[in-house]
């Protein structure tokens, strides 16, 4: 069963340069590594192991953004989707899976 969402988030990826993602990721670049939801209550999952990622243009006639998604393992045993929108630099929490 899944939990369906469309929540901010703060995501700290691999090479420690900050939040993001760039463009023409190579090796580990541009992997989630720390997802930090703001609160209340503030939650913080460290990602033990990345199972997926993908990309999805969505519907660019009426205006969705690319987006970069990856489904996760965090050290809890937690299974997120998380998506990085291009356009607006955001992340945003899509999926728990319960």
């Amino acid at each position: 069963m899944t939990r369906r969402l469309w929540r901010p988030l703060r995501v700290v990826w691999a090479g420690g340069r900050g939040e993001g993602i760039g463009e023409g990721m190579k090796g580990t670049e541009g992997v989630p590594r720390r997802i930090v939801l703001p609160g209340p209550p503030r939650k913080v999952y460290h990602v033990v192991r990345v199972l997926e990622t993908w990309r999805e243009v969505g519907e660019w006639w009426r205006g969705e953004e690319e987006l970069q998604a990856f489904r996760v393992l965090t050290e809890d045993g937690s299974l997120l989707e998380v998506v990085f929108l291009r356009k607006s630099r955001r992340w945003m929490l899509t999926r728990v899976y319960d």
